[in-house]
């Protein structure tokens, strides 16, 4: 879509608001605020303008666990209450986005290299995420830290 097909459409759009404003007002639907200097609306007038929707994905309020981004499947693979599409750390391994990018790791699977270690945990102990080096190394430093 060009910039001017969305501008015409963002006019059609403000053109269908008015009109459909001035139906309501005429009908009693809308009353004027004094206090706030400003139009109270008791429907969403607006096309694509809906306060409950603001990411326009069709999942409503606080049900959207990305409300401003628009992801209608609600993918959470860390399931901490953000989705994956506004969640900095999506998979819940202690390194955000711009971390796997720089580490080389899989921003959705906290073992990137299936060590069983997650990616944050190798990172902090000078390992290589994406390198399996083995559980043996895991547990030696265990013991050695548990002494």
């Amino acid at each position: 879509m060009t910039n001017t097909d969305q501008r015409d459409a963002r006019r059609h759009r403000i053109l269908a608001g008015l009109f459909a404003a001035c139906a309501l007002f005429l009908a009693g639907q809308v009353h004027a605020n004094v206090q706030w200097d400003s139009l109270v609306w008791n429907t969403d007038v607006w096309a694509g303008d809906n306060p409950d929707d603001p990411d326009v994905d069709s999942v409503l309020g606080i049900a959207d666990n990305c409300p401003f981004d628009p992801n209608p499947d609600q993918a959470n693979l860390d399931m901490d209450g953000l989705g994956n599409v506004c969640d900095p750390d999506a998979d819940g391994d202690e390194l955000v986005a711009e971390q796997e990018e720089m580490y080389g790791t899989d921003p959705l699977n906290a073992d990137t290299d299936g060590d069983g270690n997650p990616d944050g945990a190798e990172v902090a102990m000078g390992r290589n995420p994406t390198l399996n080096e083995g559980t043996v190394l895991m547990t030696i430093i265990n013991a050695v830290l548990d002494d």
